[in-house]
C-alpha cells in the first residue's frame, strides 16, 4: 500500500473532528471519503496533506513516516471545491503556476501544460480568461492544474459539489476516466452518495471521525455494515427485532429469521428488492399512503402495522396502487433482510 493511515486522531478542543481513523491506499487506486457535514473528511484532507498536525496516530507514504513533514515536501496535490483559480491569469498560466514555483524548465511547462491541457478537453483554451469560463470548464482547469506537476497522490475536496446536477453527472465519468488515464493515485472527498461510487475503487464511509464502512462500491451498496450507513445511503427500514423459534419478531409482524441470527438484532429490510407479481415467496401486506414518482424509480410510503415503510420500484411498472389502497409486498428474505451490526 502507498497511503496508510493508522489510528489517527485530531481535536479542537472539545470537538473530536478524528477519532482513530485507518485505512489504506494502494498505487492507483481512487478511494472515497464520504460522509456528511462535520464528520471530518476534510479534517482528515487537511492531516494527510500536512496542513493539520494530528495530535496521535501515524501517517505514511511508501513507507515513509510523512509526520512533520512540511505539505511542499510531500508531493501532494490538492484541489478544492472553489477551485482557486487565478482571475488576473489566464488558462495557461494557471496551470503553470505550480510548474513555475516547482522551477520547471520553460520549454517542459510548455509541453507539459499543453499535455494536461489536452487531457481535460481544453487544448485550444490556453488563452482564455479564466473569467470567460463556464463553472465547469474553471473545474477541469483546476483539474488540469492539480494533474501538472504530476503528484504522488491527488486529494480532491468536493470539486463537483459547486456544479448543477446535469454537469455534475457529465464530469463523474470523464474525472475518472482521466485519472484512470494518468493511472492517478487519487483521494476524494464528497457527501454525494452517487458521486463517491461513480468514482470510487473504494469507498470509505465516514460517521462522526470514524470508518463506519470501508469496501467497494458495491459492496458497500449492497451489504450496509450498519445502520448509520443503512440510513445514509438512504435505506430507512430499520427496526430491533428479537429472534425467537426461526423467526425475527419484529414491529411489523414476524418475519423469516436468516441461519445467523439469534438474540436482539437491528434488521435492515431494503427498499430497492421488492416485487408486486407475486412472485415472491413471502410477502408484505400494507396500506400505501403516498407515491411519488423519481425517474427511473417510483418510491411508495407504506404503512404496516401502524409503521411507515419506504420502497422503491421501477417506474415500469404498471397499475401501482394509489395512497389509501391496499398492497401486497412479493420478497425473498434471503435478498431483502438484512442483520446490521448495532
Amino acid at each position: 500500500m502507498l497511503l496508510s493511515i493508522a489510528n489517527v486522531h485530531k481535536s479542537y478542543g472539545h470537538i473530536h473532528a478524528l477519532r482513530g481513523i485507518s485505512f489504506e491506499v494502494a498505487e492507483g487506486e481512487i478511494v472515497t471519503l464520504l460522509g456528511p457535514s462535520g464528520c471530518g473528511k476534510s479534517t482528515l484532507l487537511g492531516v494527510i496533506a500536512g496542513l493539520e498536525e494530528p495530535d496521535i496516530g501515524d501517517i505514511y507514504w511508501d513507507d515513509r513516516d510523512l509526520r512533520g513533514l512540511p505539505p511542499h515536501k510531500r508531493g501532494f496535490g490538492l484541489m478544492f471545491q472553489d477551485y482557486a483559480l487565478f482571475p488576473h491569469k489566464n488558462v495557461q498560466e494557471n496551470v503553470a503556476f505550480g510548474l513555475l514555483m516547482s522551477k520547471w524548465h520553460q520549454r517542459e511547462i510548455t509541453e507539459r501544460v499543453d499535455e494536461v491541457l489536452e487531457l481535460v478537453g481544453l487544448a485550444e483554451y490556453g488563452n482564455r480568461a479564466v473569467a470567460t469560463l463556464s463553472g465547469g470548464e474553471q473545474q477541469r482547469v483546476a483539474l488540469a492544474r492539480s494533474l501538472a506537476p504530476g503528484p504522488d497522490l491527488l486529494m480532491l475536496d468536493e470539486p463537483l459539489g459547486s456544479l448543477d446536477r446535469t454537469l455534475r453527472e457529465r464530469l463523474m465519468a470523464e474525472l475518472r476516466s482521466i485519472l484512470r488515464q494518468m493511472e492517478q493515485t487519487a483521494l476524494y472527498v464528497t457527501h454525494d452518495q452517487e458521486e463517491a461510487f461513480a468514482l470510487a475503487d473504494r469507498v470509505v464511509v465516514m460517521n462522526q471521525g470514524r470508518a463506519a464502512q470501508i469496501g467497494t462500491p458495491q459492496a458497500v451498496y449492497q451489504k450496509p455494515a450498519n445502520a448509520f450507513v443503512a440510513n445514509f445511503l438512504g435505506m430507512s427500514n430499520i427496526f430491533q427485532g428479537k429472534v425467537q423459534d426461526g423467526l425475527i419478531r419484529s414491529p411489523i409482524g414476524d418475519l423469516p429469521a436468516p441461519d445467523e441470527a439469534e438474540g436482539t438484532i437491528m434488521l435492515l429490510i431494503r427498499p430497492d428488492i421488492i416485487r408486486l407479481d407475486g412472485s415472491g415467496p413471502k410477502q408484505l401486506q400494507g396500506r400505501v399512503l403516498s407515491r411519488s414518482f423519481r425517474g427511473s424509480l417510483c418510491r411508495l410510503e407504506v404503512e404496516i402495522q401502524s409503521h411507515s415503510l419506504t420502497f422503491d420500484l421501477p417506474s415500469s411498472v404498471t397499475n401501482l396502487p394509489r395512497p389509501g389502497e391496499s398492497i401486497v409486498l412479493d420478497y425473498d428474505p434471503t435478498e431483502t433482510l438484512q442483520i446490521l451490526a448495532q
